[in-house]
C-alpha cells in the first residue's frame, strides 16, 4: 500500500487524475469496480485525492450497464478509508447506490464481507447511507454461502460505526451475521481464524457499549462473546490474563529491530525490578502486542482466571507500513480498546525513519520506562 504522506505518492495521484479526466471511452463493470477498489489506501485529507474522486465519480456516472456481485463488493471495499464528511465522497456514494439496482443474482460470502468492510467509517444516520443500506440488506440476507471466520471478522469491523439497533436494515444484516457466527464457532478453525474472529467481536462489543446501546442488545452481544470460550477449550486460544480468557503467545516471526527492543526492555528491567516481566508477541482478545510489560507475572499463567489489571503498558514498534491509511485506523481502534476497556496505556515507537542502532534503542527504552514511571533511578 501507499501513503499519501509521501510527496511522490501525491505526484502520482495528480498524474492518474489527469489520465482519468482525459478518458471518455466505454467502461465495463470490472473497470468501474477496480477504479474504486484502487482508492482503498488513500486519505481524503488531501485535496489531490478529492480531485481524483471527482473524476472517478464522473466516469462512474457515465456507466449504466449490469454489474456483478463481485463488482459491488470491490466497489464498496475501496471506500474503507472514507466517510460521508466529504461532499466528493457523498457524490461517489450516491452513484454506487444507483448501480446496486443493476446487480443481478446473489453475492458470495467474500463479496458480502468486502462490501460491509468498506462501510466501516460510515454512519447509518446519514441519508445517503440509509438509502444504500435499503438496497444492500437484501443481498446480504440472500447470501447462501457460509461465511468464513475471516469474512465474519471483516463484516463485524464493517458494522463498528454503522450498527444501529433502531435501523431495521442494519438489524437484518446483523441477524444474518449472528446466524453465520453460530455456525462458524462450531466448525474447524485455525488458530489465526480464532484470533481474528475474537479480535473483531471484542472490538465490536466494546464500541457498541461505548455508544450506549440498550442493555437488551448488549446482553445478546455479550452472549456471542461468551461463546468464544469454546476456542480456549479446544486449544485454539490459550487462557491467560483476560476477563474473557483469550490470550496467547504468538509463534510468529518478528523483525530484528523488534527483538532488539524486547531484549533491551528485559535487560533494563531485570537490573532494577524482579516483579516485572516483558512478554513478546503476546495476544490479548485476539489483538497482538509487540511488547507487553506485566507486574507480578504469576497473573499471566495459562491457567489463571485473574484480570488483566497487572499490565503496566503495551509498547508497539511501528515500522513504515503503520503509516498506511487502513493500518492507522485499526491501530486507533485497538489502542482505544486497551486504554478504555482494560485501562493500560499504549505507547508507540515510530520507526518509519528506518533502522536504529543498539545505543539508540537503549536510549528509547530508557525514555519509555521513565515516562511510565517504572524506572526513576539513574
Amino acid at each position: 500500500g501507499m501513503s499519501c504522506d509521501r510527496p511522490e505518492v501525491l505526484d502520482l495521484i495528480i498524474q492518474v487524475t489527469r489520465l482519468v479526466k482525459a478518458y471518455n471511452g466505454p467502461l465495463t463493470d470490472q473497470d468501474v469496480s477496480m477504479m474504486i477498489y484502487g482508492l482503498q489506501g488513500l486519505s481524503t485529507d488531501h485535496s489531490e485525492v478529492l480531485d481524483l474522486i471527482v473524476q472517478v465519480t464522473r466516469l462512474v456516472k457515465s456507466y449504466n450497464g449490469q454489474i456483478t456481485g463481485q463488482a459491488v463488493g470491490n466497489m464498496f471495499y475501496g471506500l474503507q478509508g472514507m466517510n460521508c464528511d466529504c461532499p466528493e465522497v457523498v457524490a461517489l456514494f450516491i452513484e454506487l447506490t444507483r448501480l446496486i439496482d443493476n446487480c443481478e443474482g446473489s453475492m458470495s460470502g467474500q463479496e458480502v464481507s468486502n462490501m460491509l468492510y468498506g462501510l466501516q467509517r460510515f454512519k447509518s444516520s446519514h441519508p445517503t447511507v440509509q438509502s444504500c443500506l435499503l438496497k444492500l440488506a437484501p443481498f446480504v440476507q440472500s447470501c447462501s454461502e457460509q461465511l468464513s471466520a475471516q469474512q465474519l471478522a471483516m463484516s463485524l469491523i464493517g458494522l463498528l460505526k454503522l450498527f444501529d439497533p433502531s435501523d431495521p436494515h442494519i438489524v437484518s444484516i446483523f441477524r444474518f451475521l449472528q446466524s453465520q457466527y453460530d455456525k462458524a464457532i462450531c466448525s474447524n478453525l485455525t488458530v489465526d481464524d480464532a484470533q481474528t474472529l475474537t479480535r473483531s467481536l471484542c472490538l465490536f462489543a466494546h464500541f457498541q457499549e461505548k455508544k450506549g446501546i440498550s442493555d437488551e442488545w448488549m446482553v445478546e452481544i455479550t452472549a456471542m462473546k461468551s461463546r468464544l470460550d469454546r476456542f480456549e477449550q479446544f486449544g485454539l486460544i490459550d487462557g491467560a490474563a483476560s476477563d474473557v480468557h483469550h490470550s496467547k503467545i504468538l509463534n510468529k516471526p518478528s523483525s530484528n529491530i523488534e527483538r532488539l527492543y524486547v531484549e533491551e526492555f528485559r535487560r533494563q528491567l531485570k537490573s532494577k525490578l524482579t516483579d516485572v516481566t516483558v512478554l513478546h508477541r503476546f495476544c490479548i482478545d485476539g489483538i497482538e502486542c509487540d511488547v507487553l510489560i506485566i507486574r507480578n507475572s504469576n497473573s499471566i499463567s495459562r491457567t489463571s482466571s485473574s484480570s488483566i489489571g497487572d499490565v503496566v503498558a503495551n509498547i508497539e514498534i511501528d515500522g513504515p507500513h503503520h503509516n498506511q491509511q487502513h493500518t492507522l485506523y485499526f491501530t486507533s481502534l485497538r489502542d482505544h480498546y486497551f486504554q478504555y476497556h482494560y485501562g493500560f496505556p499504549v505507547l508507540r515507537q515510530d520507526l518509519s525513519g528506518g533502522w536504529k542502532s543498539r545505543d539508540e534503542v537503549r536510549d528509547d527504552v530508557s525514555k519509555i520506562l521513565k515516562e511510565l514511571g517504572i524506572m526513576k533511578e539513574e
